[in-house]
């Protein structure tokens, strides 16, 4: 059996909604072309309460897929109720969970017998006479997911081909969190393993050498310098191999400009000059800049905004300025080392403060010397050393 794999649609991504609709059904029709059936190991949604024109986007993309002429059908549906013999399998994703027992946008699609739900069961698909068995985990909190596998303990059918479909994060990709699931958690004795959640794409071996696939999203969200080429998976089940079919997508640009010692106005320049030649050719990419080296900013949001501002109609722009150090603030921080902010130290200008709000305050300077009382307050003494002196003031001063 032929077996798309089609992940993490996210119809009705805010940022980029209408990639997000085409590249799925892009997916979806060429999997239907290709494919004797279809897995989708969660986030069809990108809300778990979408809006009535999203959930309506929704039912005309599955809608139209279960007229279609497909390989394979639903024969059997243990732990669920099916109302559909369309071979479209899916779980929720992270995105789309709801409070348990509560509907979520995947098993409203379900209801209305556009795909068959298979959370917490097992679904058995047939061609001709092979049969694949399908046992869904649909997404929870990263916390509980290694002990809710402990307490449902799935188990594979007896023979057919059996597939575990998940919606997590896996430890060996992602290390840093405990909580995340790791591959020895997997239940044993599975054919193939497929993980939705990570918007990459990823193949590992568990379980004495079967197969983990992770097809990544359908449409770009993170903007990673490696989240490039969107598609999904083929899996044939008789050869036992597969192989990842690229769909079109807008187009993913990146580039690292350094500067040494920049202002404002040459960053500026510089990114300009950069970015339109990137962008030519282009309609209306993607294009993610990094910023490296050392500048003299005076601010740097209204450098970002400036660049924004200049290309929000032709080009989706990102800029990550986390490695371009701003020399301006390792003078301040050299300064305060010092002691001193500009000419001046820290203390003397302290005391200059100190003495103004004393006088904004009306504060009769024959009653106390107020340099002494700032040395008293400035004093590197402890707390209650501190809060002595203040009453004391306080006392003298009769305040």
């Amino acid at each position: 059996m032929k077996i798309a794999i089609v992940s993490d649609l996210h119809l009705g991504y805010d940022t980029f909604r209408n990639d997000a609709f085409n590249q799925a059904k892009q997916a979806l029709d060429m999997a239907n072309e290709l494919a004797d059936a279809v897995l989708i190991p969660g986030d069809i949604f990108d809300r778990h309460y979408p809006k009535p024109d999203v959930i309506a986007e929704g039912i005309n993309l599955f809608r139209d897929l279960s007229k279609k002429k497909w390989g394979a059908q639903v024969v059997e549906v243990k732990g669920a109720h099916a109302f559909t013999d369309v071979p479209m399998v899916a779980i929720p994703g992270n995105h789309e969970t709801t409070v348990q027992n509560s509907e979520n946008p995947l098993s409203l699609l379900a209801l209305a017998g556009l795909l068959i739900d298979t959370s917490h069961a097992h679904t058995v698909l047939q061609k001709g006479a092979e049969k694949v068995a399908i046992y869904g985990f649909g997404s929870i909190a990263e916390s509980s997911a290694r002990q809710k596998l402990l307490e449902v303990r799935p188990k594979p059918m007896p023979g057919v081909f059996n597939i575990f479909l998940f919606h997590q994060t896996m430890y060996e990709l992602m290390p840093f969190n405990e909580n995340f699931m790791r591959m020895n958690d997997l239940p044993a004795d599975f054919d193939l393993y497929v993980c939705g959640h990570m918007h990459n794409f990823y193949e590992k071996t568990v379980h004495d050498g079967k197969k983990l696939i992770i097809p990544g999203s359908t449409v770009l969200t993170q903007l990673n310098d490696i989240e490039k080429k969107k598609g999904f998976i083929m899996f044939d089940t008789e050869l036992y191999s597969y192989e990842f079919i690229e769909i079109s997508s807008r187009p993913f640009l990146i580039k690292t400009i350094e500067f040494d010692n920049a202002d404002d106005m040459q960053i500026l320049n510089k990114c300009i000059d950069e970015i339109d030649e990137l962008a030519k050719g282009h309609e209306k990419p993607i294009i993610k800049i990094h910023l490296k080296g050392s500048a003299n900013i005076m601010n740097y949001s209204l450098l970002i905004q400036k660049l924004k501002l200049k290309y929000s109609e032709s080009i989706y722009l990102s800029i990550d300025a986390s490695q371009l150090a701003d020399k301006s603030i390792d003078k301040n921080i050299e300064e305060l080392r010092d002691n001193r902010i500009g000419e001046m130290p820290i203390k003397q200008l302290g005391n200059a403060l100190f003495m103004q709000k004393l006088k904004d305050l009306g504060f009769d300077f024959s009653l106390i010397d107020a340099n002494t009382l700032y040395e008293l307050l400035s004093q590197e003494e402890s707390k209650k050393s501190k809060e002595k002196a203040v009453k004391e003031s306080r006392e003298f001063l009769n305040i």
